[in-house]
């Protein structure tokens, strides 16, 4: 009796298998622009909650695979995802309608000029305020760092006030690489600091890393940081752009908003080892 039950069982579980296999069909179709009814080539269209997947040909059209009940997604970089449920019809075509929010996004490019981030022909990177405040840094520009793709930051090993080296897609030449920095419209020169090279105990000044001119900006005052990558970005600076630009804008008061922010940081840095001194040697030349 138990050996009848699981060959019932294995056989009607073979004819659910066979049924599902049945039931999958070809789907083809077209999809094109809701706007102007042109074809999109590269559509991404996807089996919800499976991996099967194809995207357009040149002309628009797709064949996939799915079964009746199963929804297709329809997704395309600047238009909206649509998802359709597959009925009796093999032919399904889809009109996807433009994102106004994604093509209507505005981009501060060089000398303050606004343009929408699809009409850009090189690299413009943003970071907001949220992301530059989300860890604090002493210097705004420390929060660039793993964020902006490209740009390398070297920090100080003077401590929290030190100066910060960037560099965007590597060194062009040699001497100084660092971009032009412009801080709401402001061109303005950050030349990094050395380390201090004095000999141990010298109190004669040398070149002793104080900080850079950025490191005295606010964190909580930057509304916005965008990188500028490549000649075509920074050609409007000439020369001075030459290995980039990055643009700071701050915060600024709206008529009609009136908002208080409040916030409060600690940094505490110590050294990681210490020198070996010979206190006797040390004495003795103190008296000499």
């Amino acid at each position: 009796m138990k050996k009848t039950k699981i060959l019932l069982f294995a056989i009607f579980s073979l004819l659910l298998s066979f049924n599902g296999i049945a039931q999958e069909k070809s789907i083809s179709g077209t999809v094109t622009s809701k706007s102007d009814g042109e074809t999109l080539p590269g559509v991404t269209v996807s089996v919800q909650g499976t991996k099967r997947g194809t995207q357009t040909d040149f002309d628009g059209k797709y064949t996939i695979k799915a079964s009746e009940g199963e929804v297709l997604v329809f997704s395309f970089v600047g238009m909206k995802t649509v998802s359709i449920t597959v009925g009796n019809s093999n032919t399904i075509d889809v009109a996807l309608e433009e994102d106004a929010e994604r093509l209507d996004e505005i981009v501060v490019t060089a000398l303050g000029i606004r343009k929408t981030r699809k009409s850009l022909t090189y690299a413009a990177q943003d970071i907001d305020s949220d992301e530059i405040n989300k860890v604090k840094q002493t210097n705004p520009l420390n929060s660039l760092s793993g964020k902006v793709s490209g740009v390398v930051i070297n920090r100080s090993a003077s401590g929290a006030g030190g100066s910060v080296k960037v560099t965007l897609r590597g060194n062009n030449s040699f001497g100084n690489n660092q971009p032009l920095y412009v801080v709401d419209g402001v061109p303005l020169s950050n030349p990094t600091a050395g380390q201090p090279t004095d000999t141990f105990g010298s109190i004669s000044g040398g070149n002793v890393d104080g900080g850079d001119a950025l490191s005295l900006i606010n964190p909580d005052d930057v509304e916005s940081i965008t990188v500028l990558k490549g000649a075509s970005a920074s050609a409007l600076y000439g020369s001075a752009g030459l290995n980039g630009v990055i643009l700071i804008t701050t915060k600024r008061g709206r008529e009609g908003n009136f908002k208080v922010n409040f916030s409060s940081n600690l940094t505490v840095d110590s050294a990681a080892y210490y020198l070996d001194l010979n206190s006797e040697l040390s004495r003795m030349l103190m008296i000499s």
